[in-house]
């Protein structure tokens, strides 16, 4: 049985007084308000969810300490949602924790809202609708959903493959609706969404470096956003991102001087348990980024240890 996907979760009500969804105050806030913005993806939302609330904590007060604010976009929303058309009760409590424990502050955001963030920096929407269409053509999947999308909606296609007519309407509003619409299971479309709305947002003129950031477990993931940047030629480079996998988290934080305890930094790494984790770093005397496998306690002694490990993702 195919699973089914829904924009809105049947239990909503479990956190609709608790995140913040109107687009003014999204616009504000991603553009004037929070110095760091941390879009989670769907993987490391539910690996944080797993977490004890001591442990969890580390992360969101991290979170704070930077004046930061959480993104939790609607197609990461929907794989959340995905096995029952419910928020289990950990999503739920890491939100709830989040915003009454920490006064983080978190947005459930439509991809399609970007249009209406932009409008505050560009001038017409073809300036806008391009940013979309250059994000579209160089992400360059070929097997995804987005590419699917295209095969069923022709006008779609000419327009942010071929760029034809884009200063005719808001292209944001129909594309990103058609894609979660096609939306399966496995197919990686929050993460290429994810990809798109960051290259846009990293274009938005007189943004510092590194305000706009990602939470991933997801190998692929990090790879497809990384390509996507590294496609774009240095004269049309826009701000800087971080791709954050929990490892590379974990060492923000400790470098930060905020988490020092090694119980705590283990099961973090483990989301919860005691495990294998594959990490892209550099140990000392390597001058090469490399895979390495650690137990998760390893790997947290090393990360604790001066000049252990530098980690990449």
């Amino acid at each position: 049985m195919a699973t089914a996907y829904f924009e809105v979760p049947k239990n909503w009500f479990a956190i609709e007084s608790k995140v913040t969804t109107e687009v003014a105050k999204i616009t504000e806030a991603l553009l004037y308000k929070y110095k760091k913005v941390f879009f989670y993806d769907t993987c490391s939302f539910r690996g944080h969810s797993n977490l004890l609330k001591k442990d969890v904590d580390y992360i969101i007060s991290y979170i704070k300490q930077e004046s930061g604010a959480v993104v939790i976009t609607r197609c990461v929303l929907m794989e959340l949602a995905s096995k029952s058309g419910e928020l289990n009760h950990q999503y739920v409590d890491l939100i709830h924790r989040m915003v009454d424990i920490h006064g983080v502050e978190v947005f459930v955001m439509y991809e399609e809202d970007l249009f209406t963030i932009l409008n505050d920096c560009f001038s017409s929407t073809k300036e806008i609708n391009t940013y979309l269409m250059w994000a579209v053509r160089m992400l360059g999947v070929p097997t995804s959903t987005i590419e699917a999308t295209f095969l069923e909606k022709e006008h779609l296609k000419k327009r942010l493959k071929e760029g034809k007519g884009l200063s005719s309407n808001n292209l944001f509003s129909d594309f990103f609706a058609s894609v979660r619409n096609n939306k399966v299971e496995s197919d990686n479309l929050g993460e290429e969404l994810l990809a798109i709305c960051l290259h846009i947002l990293s274009h938005i003129p007189g943004e510092c470096d590194y305000k706009y950031n990602i939470i991933t477990e997801d190998k692929k993931a990090r790879a497809t956003i990384s390509n996507l940047f590294m496609k774009t030629k240095a004269q049309y480079k826009g701000s800087e991102i971080i791709i954050f996998s929990t490892s590379r988290l974990v060492k923000t934080i400790i470098e930060a001087g905020r988490i020092s305890d090694i119980d705590s930094i283990t099961r973090i790494l483990g989301m919860g348990r005691e495990r294998d984790i594959k990490i892209y770093g550099t140990l000392p005397n390597e001058f090469e980024t490399t895979e390495h496998t650690f137990n998760s306690r390893e790997l947290a002694i090393l990360l604790v240890a001066p000049g252990g490990i530098d980690i990449r993702f």
